[in-house]
């Protein structure tokens, strides 16, 4: 564990996501460790189980063609494969975010990175840190609680610099996602 210029312990860091002791940033979403009760990875098995056995069952009427009038087979052909199409569609959108990474902010689930099952090590890796930064902010607000750690009430301008620094990081993790994409994709 390593930290910033602005004293944030990092737990984990990349160029799509950071986790600190005091802020979760993934993608384009920044949530404050403070807030986050609980953190889960999700795996959209029942989801991606359906929608393979909707594609597969989409290929049944092909069973049934010999059984049916000349004149109806070829619109019967077309609708088959709107429907293959379609479904096999749906299996491959499933798929693309069959891994999710579930935090509990108030009282509401929030989905921070959704992902295929080849990136579910990375996922993990993640909820990890997220639980490593909850559970020292945990330890913190105790030791806050019990008098053992001053708090400044007032908000000074090194706080205000703290967070100017915040921003600046942000924007960089952002810039740098966005060149990865492009290069990704051109």
């Amino acid at each position: 564990m390593s930290t910033n210029e602005i004293g944030e312990k990092i737990y984990y860091s990349d160029a799509f996501s950071k986790v600190t002791n005091m802020r979760v940033t993934c993608n384009h979403i920044t949530v404050p460790v403070e807030k986050i009760k609980s953190v889960y990875v999700n795996f959209r098995i029942e989801s991606f189980c359906f929608s393979v056995i909707v594609s597969l069952s989409s290929l049944t009427p092909f069973l049934f063609l010999g059984f049916m009038p000349e004149r109806v087979k070829p619109a019967i052909l077309v609708l088959e494969l709107i429907l293959i199409a379609a479904s096999t569609l749906w299996t491959i959108v499933v798929y693309k975010n069959y891994t999710e990474l579930v935090v509990n902010v108030g009282g509401r689930e929030l989905v921070i990175v959704s992902t295929h099952m080849r990136n579910k090590d990375y996922v993990c890796k993640l909820s990890d840190a997220i639980g490593d930064a909850i559970s020292g902010e945990n330890k913190y607000q105790k030791l806050k609680k019990s008098g053992e750690i001053d708090s400044f009430a007032t908000f000074n301008p090194s706080e205000t610099f703290r967070l100017k620094l915040m921003l600046d990081d942000y924007e960089k993790l952002k810039s740098m996602r966005e060149e990865l994409l492009k290069a990704k994709n051109g």
